[in-house]
């Protein structure tokens, strides 16, 4: 018996955390459709289930977000619903919201029964009746001795009955709502226009963990409590930025990534870069643009922004512009050189490969890290042909083949 519990609990977590998504992912749906109006507005989050949305005038809009599982009925007697008027109500009763510039709205996965105080609290003119839905609401009071209802019920009767009808006459409850994939696909259907359509799925995807990460920074205090019009519109712009054809989007995680060194000491263009002479602080650079460059180019790759003959042609072109570099450099070695000589030849290629001077893999896509990461995967891979000492074929034959044998 007691086994059920863990499980219980693993239910409840996924519940929760689907919730705090679902709100989030919610609050920036509200926010785009915002946006195809204007930029004079803002939009905050709350630790719960909370959102908040200020219009221009100062009207506010306050949302509770309630996702629950399919086939979830809103009853009059619904924690979800007393918890949200509880919130509302205390509100009101502390002077923190204004009525007579406030609306309330009630978004839920639940449905609503017909003839329930969720259905006479909807937007369907036909059925809304404010108050017999009042009268209800004191009804279910009179008749429950519910403790977790407990304080829902307080906060509704600590407000005179003129308050509670006009505060019930600006609430909506939206039942029976998209649940937390819906709300992607409207996500998805708002941005179609901004991008081509085989990119809208990235596209959404970056939007939303510059969303998710905005959000977090709300809940946390590190950061602004409200997203304005302004901010996600200058967001977006960025971001369709990358999407242009002769651009693709760099993510915002990729050039804080640091790689665990010692994970790389036997690849091939370590050692290349090892042969050059360069301090460990350089070599571990390399790592770093190498990791950085694989990464991004991999996301690109598999969410089919760029295909694999625009990186094999880009590839081919590196590969061309290293042999020019490369046979100009080895040619000023005379016969006999020495190592000193042959040393100070390899960092000026080296230092060519640092400098980044070589063409971007489009032209609006400059980051350097891209170039240079690049020069090192075509160096980790023999059949490239690529390296940085003259003599770096035959060094490496030296260094590898023992081990590999």
């Amino acid at each position: 018996m007691t086994s059920s519990t863990p499980t219980s609990g693993v239910f409840d977590a996924s519940a929760a955390a689907a919730g705090y998504a679902m709100q989030i992912r919610y609050g920036l749906y509200e926010a785009l459709k915002r946006l195809r109006v204007g930029l004079d507005w803002q939009i905050s989050l709350e630790a719960g289930d909370d959102i908040e949305v200020q219009d221009a005038p100062g009207y506010a809009n306050y949302f509770q977000i309630k996702h629950r599982a399919e086939g979830t009925n809103l009853t009059d007697a619904s924690v979800d619903l007393w918890k949200s008027l509880r919130i509302w109500c205390q509100a009101v009763a502390d002077s923190q919201i204004d009525l007579a510039t406030a609306s309330f709205i009630l978004v839920t996965t639940s449905q609503a029964p017909s003839g329930s105080i969720a259905s006479l609290l909807s937007s369907d003119l036909e059925s809304r009746d404010v108050p017999e839905a009042a009268r209800r609401l004191d009804a279910v009071i009179e008749a429950s001795d519910s403790r977790t209802n407990a304080k829902a019920y307080a906060a509704w009767l600590g407000l005179d009955v003129d308050t509670r009808r006009a505060l019930l006459g600006r609430l909506t409850i939206a039942a029976s709502g998209p649940d937390i994939d819906d709300v992607h696909e409207l996500l998805i259907a708002e941005l179609t226009l901004s991008v081509r359509r085989a990119q809208v799925d990235a596209f959404v995807a970056r939007l939303e963990g510059w969303w998710f990460q905005r959000c977090i920074g709300i809940f946390r205090g590190t950061q602004a409590a409200f997203i304005s019009g302004e901010e996600l519109d200058a967001y977006l712009g960025d971001l369709r930025e990358g999407f242009l054809p002769e651009n693709l989007p760099v993510d915002a995680d990729i050039p804080s990534l640091e790689p665990a060194l010692d994970a790389f000491t036997d690849h091939r263009f370590v050692r290349q870069v090892d042969l050059v002479g360069v301090g460990k602080s350089r070599i571990a650079s390399a790592v770093r643009d190498y990791l950085r460059a694989y990464t991004q180019r991999s996301r690109w790759t598999r969410e089919s922004l760029i295909i694999p003959d625009e990186i094999d042609r880009y590839e081919r072109q590196l590969i061309e512009e290293w042999r020019y570099v490369f046979d100009r450099c080895a040619d000023s070695l005379p016969d006999g050189a020495s190592e000193a000589l042959k040393s100070e030849v390899a960092k000026q290629i080296y230092q060519w490969v640092e400098e980044a001077t070589a063409p971007p893999i489009r032209d609006r896509c400059t980051e350097r890290f891209l170039v240079r990461g690049s020069l090192h995967m075509l160096a980790d891979r023999v059949e490239s042909g690529v390296g940085w000492h003259p003599e770096f074929t035959a060094r490496l034959i030296a260094l590898l083949e023992p081990a590999e044998i």
